[in-house]
């Protein structure tokens, strides 16, 4: 009644002033109010909003210590106050397990099965390098020399003025300039080293530059650059590139179609096709220039691959758009080992992939649904017509016309019988070269 909760309020207020009786003490616990938590808390709040200090204590009786009673209600809240906590993190722990249980199981149904294209490819070790009968690898000079080397050179020494070729574990071609032996070669010469399709080569260069080439990728290394303190290198396909710090201070610059990776130390993957470039930092520290950000992106631990696309802007004007995402070490470096993996990757993706490593001319990718996965394990060994076989088990028709493969009918007869290519495909030339 409105009397009771008045009277209240009387015998609160005095207890706050610490004016209140033993018997109005009473009479307030009588009225059930010292039997509320809530209730004296609510008051005690209240209390301390009036800069009482808690040093000085409330009134004691020989009933009721108010203390004591309050510390008993402090306890109280925060042991209520712990459990809740505690039920709140073992509800929210149990959602995000059903979360991650629920999208694992959405990926899971989602996922394209993996298909094996090759003969005994599921049996080989997923890690195991690439054989070494699949090194080889051309050298040459523009309008000077050109010399192939594969397993057969294994030992073998070619020399040219300064420049000597040397391959001693199969595979690895090193390349020494002998500082002994005077040359005068044109000014911006570069020695050219290209791998046929399915084939790769590991190059060792000067200052401790390791680089491992994809079958159909070139790579140019300057041999008589202006600025000594810069080893310069272009490239056109992928390779995975090693160079050692502490080199003298020395700077590696290898530049792509659209960009240029820089660094003083380190190791990373790099793709290079027309109008595009991939970067993935493998280990040190490694930069991605362009035209838009000269001084370079630096890729960390985190976001360790950028890649770097031309589009059109205003008045046919060109310009760089970024992508910067993560990528793992086993994922970036697929194309090493005897049995490539790709996991549910878009059928275009997979195709030109392909067409790098067997050596074929795509003439257009535009019929092809941007939506449209693959998960495949291709050994080494496969043929062009296991992979075009897998495609078009995806519901693909691949057709060829004048030497190319295209995804749209093309006018006229189409050719239905695929080739397998065994010629090197003709890579645009970059700027300058």
């Amino acid at each position: 009644m409105h009397w009771i909760e008045k009277r209240k309020e009387i015998l609160f207020d005095k207890l706050l002033k610490r004016t209140i009786t033993a018997s109005e003490l009473r009479e307030l616990d009588l009225l059930g109010h010292l039997q509320d938590d809530d209730t004296i808390l609510e008051h005690l709040d209240k209390w301390q909003s009036q800069n009482l200090s808690e040093n000085d204590g409330l009134p004691k009786t020989s009933d009721i210590d108010i203390e004591n009673l309050i510390g008993q209600i402090r306890q109280k809240k925060t042991y209520r106050k712990k459990i809740r906590v505690l039920l709140s993190c073992a509800c929210m722990g149990l959602f995000v397990i059903l979360l991650v249980l629920f999208s694992h199981y959405n990926f899971k149904e989602q996922q394209e099965p993996e298909v094996f294209i090759g003969e005994n490819c599921s049996i080989l070790a997923p890690d195991r390098d690439l054989d070494q009968k699949y090194f080889a690898c051309d050298v040459e000079m523009k309008n000077l020399f050109q010399k192939r080397i594969d397993n057969k050179f294994l030992g073998g020494v070619f020399r040219f003025n300064n420049l000597e070729f040397s391959q001693q574990p199969t595979g690895i071609l090193k390349l020494s300039i002998h500082p002994n032996v005077y040359f005068n070669f044109p000014q911006n010469s570069f020695v050219t080293i290209s791998t046929p399709p399915k084939r790769q080569a590991i190059i060792s260069l000067p200052s401790g530059l390791y680089i491992r080439l994809d079958g159909g990728s070139k790579l140019h290394y300057l041999i008589n650059p202006k600025d000594s303190a810069v080893i310069y290198c272009r490239l056109e396909g992928q390779a995975y590139v090693k160079f050692p710090e502490n080199n003298g201070a020395k700077m590696l610059a290898l530049e792509n179609y659209n960009s240029q990776i820089l660094t003083y130390g380190g190791e990373f993957m790099v793709r290079s096709e027309y109008g595009y470039s991939k970067a993935i930092r493998l280990n040190g520290e490694v930069s991605l220039a362009t035209l838009q950000e000269p001084k370079g992106k630096p890729l960390t631990q985190r976001k360790n691959m950028m890649e770097v696309y031309h589009i059109n802007g205003a008045k046919n004007k060109i310009k760089d758009s970024f992508t910067y995402s993560s990528l793992e070490t086993t994922t970036a470096l697929n194309w090493t080992k005897t049995v490539r993996h790709y996991n549910n990757v878009s059928i275009r993706t997979f195709l030109l992939e392909m067409e790098r490593w067997y050596g074929f001319t795509i003439e257009s990718v535009s019929c092809l649904p941007k939506d449209r996965k693959i998960s495949a394990a291709i050994c080494q060994d496969a043929t062009l017509e296991e992979v075009f076989a897998a495609v078009s088990k995806k519901g693909i028709t691949i057709y060829q016309n004048n030497g190319m493969y295209t995804f749209c009918p093309p006018a006229g007869r189409l050719k239905k019988r695929i080739n397998n290519v065994t010629y090197i495909r003709p890579i645009l030339n970059m700027k300058d070269l």
